[in-house]
């Protein structure tokens, strides 16, 4: 188990990532638009409860004007409520797992990317491999 744990840590610091930016308003994501046209467009986003802001989230959608190819909500307070809220043209899969209140993320893949895996770690494997980083 811990050469697995050093492999994984191994691994993520080889991982390169493409062109990515922070965006504070719409305003700003206007520039990055053309920029990025034939990349994979992923959005993270803590909504902060899914069902209560899944209204305004749409419209932020709409008013920013980018195709999102993947869409990662986070903080979707699914633990009392598991009814995800469908979004054209996206398949979507939840968390099944819950720390608390809080707990639940919620992705959403555009119907046309196909072969797209989804795999939920147990909690405890996540603890094991902070654990294991925090020793060295």
């Amino acid at each position: 188990m811990a050469n697995y744990i050093e492999e994984v840590a191994t691994d993520i610091d080889q991982i390169s990532v493409g062109d990515s930016i922070l965006v504070g308003d719409l305003n700003s994501l206007q520039v990055y638009r053309t920029k990025f046209n034939n990349s994979l467009k992923i959005l993270v986003q803590n909504i902060r409860s899914l069902n209560k802001n899944f209204t305004d989230f749409e419209v932020f959608l709409a008013r920013c004007k980018v195709n999102y190819d993947v869409i990662v909500l986070t903080e979707c307070w699914l633990q009392y409520n598991n009814n995800v809220p469908e979004l054209e043209s996206f398949r979507h899969f939840s968390t099944t797992r819950y720390l608390n209140q809080n707990s639940g993320v919620v992705v959403y893949v555009r119907e046309n990317l196909k072969y797209v895996h989804v795999y939920e770690p147990m909690i405890d494997d996540c603890d094991c491999l902070v654990r294991q980083m925090k020793k060295k």
